[in-house]
C-alpha cells in the first residue's frame, strides 16, 4: 500500500511542478505582449505610422489604437 501512496504522491508533485512551470510561461509570453502594445501606443504618439508601429511589434492596429 505504501507503493501507491508514493506513487500517486510523486506523480501529483510532478503534476503541480509542470502545472506551475506552464503558468509561468504563459505569464512571460502575457507580459510580453503588453510590453509590445505598451510601444506601440507609445510610438503613435510619436506620429510613427501605422504600419511601421505593426511591422516593428508585430501586432495588428487593431490591438493597440
Amino acid at each position: 500500500m505504501l507503493a501507491v501512496k508514493e506513487v500517486l504522491e510523486k506523480d501529483f508533485k510532478n503534476r503541480m511542478r509542470t502545472s506551475f512551470l506552464e503558468g509561468e510561461k504563459r505569464g512571460k509570453v502575457n507580459g510580453e505582449r503588453s510590453g509590445r502594445i505598451q510601444d506601440a501606443k507609445n510610438m503613435l504618439k510619436e506620429n510613427i505610422n501605422i504600419d511601421i508601429i505593426e511591422r516593428v511589434t508585430g501586432l495588428k492596429k487593431e490591438e493597440f489604437i
